[in-house]
């Protein structure tokens, strides 16, 4: 469905930015895709939460992650 696939853009947006070292903006685009991972096969959920969980501990983006968190209502 049309969820799904701005999902998965967003997915693949975050992991561009990752590699462009841009580690805030593909914070924001992985939380915003897990917010409407309801849309997204379970296991695609767990490997996008697992991905979140890395970068956020290696760049120490604790505070950026609850607000993204909370902006997505995600909290």
């Amino acid at each position: 469905g049309l969820l799904a696939g701005q999902a998965n853009a967003l997915e693949r947006q975050g992991t561009l930015q990752v590699g462009q070292e841009r580690y805030q903006e593909a914070l924001d685009s992985w939380v915003r895709a897990l917010s409407l991972d309801t849309h997204l096969p379970e296991l695609q959920q767990h490997q996008l939460r697992k991905k979140i969980d890395i970068l956020v501990a290696e760049r120490h983006l604790e505070d950026e992650y609850r607000v993204c968190r909370e902006r997505c209502g995600l909290a």
